[in-house]
């Protein structure tokens, strides 16, 4: 969906849009690494002596834990062009017309808000999908780059807010993203492709009653799992019970669509097999 408009930048009780509000149009840039990461000491004190040294304007959203890992004195030397607060309004901040790069751990939802807003993106990945999700920022959709050698130093993150903020090759970046922008944008409206495709998965999915005549086999219950984490939407059965060595699903655990009784969302109810794109198997 498109962004939300901006809430008025007084009812931020963070203060980071009433601080954008001062700055120049995609001058600043957006640091955040969600709730989750831990960033090494080391790192953080690149990263900063990078950002003083740069001083181009920086909005950094940095737990109070990890605080004590700035080098003395940085709060002060870069209180002119950089403010650093515990939580940012992520959405809402990068929505704003002053942010000119977001650099981040490529979290989905980061990487997902970044190319609605349109920001170019500086990767620093640390686990899970994160490396994915930066392979496709720099090398598919040529929308960002990677930190030179995988980790923050001080010249590396120089260089590359130097390239996305100043460079030809950053105004380059800069018009993709604007253009995979429009492309989500107008997916996701009404009428638009990813709309009408998620439309037509609820249809199918709600309108299955009892794929299977026969419930015999009652302890050998299917659950039905949408994974919309990947290219495409896969719809796939995992099995509970005795008899589901056939399914070769016998690892996967049974999430988000059920109970153990077999009560299963979309008014699916027990049945048996697989589901293989829109096909329903019992044999496989």
């Amino acid at each position: 969906m498109p962004p939300p408009p901006l809430p008025p930048s007084t009812e931020d009780a963070t203060g980071c849009l009433s601080w954008l509000d001062s700055q120049k149009a995609k001058s600043v840039a957006f640091i955040g690494f969600g709730t989750v990461v831990n960033i090494p000491n080391s790192e953080i004190e690149e990263l900063a002596e990078a950002l003083e040294v740069c001083r181009i304007p920086f909005l950094w959203s940095l737990r109070d834990n990890m605080r004590d890992c700035l080098p003395n004195g940085f709060l002060d030397r870069t209180i002119t062009h950089g403010k650093v607060v515990p939580w940012a309004p992520q959405i809402q901040v990068l929505g704003h017309s002053s942010i000119g790069v977001h650099m981040t751990h490529c979290g989905a939802n980061s990487v997902y808000e970044s190319i609605a807003n349109g920001v170019p993106m500086i990767c620093r990945p640390f686990f899970a999908d994160n490396k994915l999700n930066a392979r496709l920022i720099a090398d598919e959709w040529r929308v960002g780059v990677r930190i030179d050698g995988g980790v923050f130093t001080k010249t590396g993150v120089a260089k590359s807010l130097d390239l996305i903020l100043e460079r030809e090759q950053g105004r380059t970046i800069r018009s993709r993203v604007q253009a995979l922008k429009e492309l989500v944008l107008k997916a996701s409206a009404p009428g638009g492709r990813a709309t009408q495709d998620f439309k037509i998965l609820v249809e199918k999915i709600t309108s299955v009653t009892d794929p299977v005549a026969s419930t015999k086999h009652t302890k050998n219950v299917n659950y039905l799992i949408v994974d919309s984490h990947v290219s495409g939407l896969v719809m796939y059965g995992a099995g509970k019970g005795k008899e589901h060595g056939k399914m070769g699903f016998n690892d996967i655990e049974c999430r988000g669509s059920g109970d153990q009784s077999g009560n299963l969302i979309g008014g699916v109810k027990e049945c048996e097999g697989f589901w293989v794109g829109n096909t329903f198997s019992d044999d496989i």
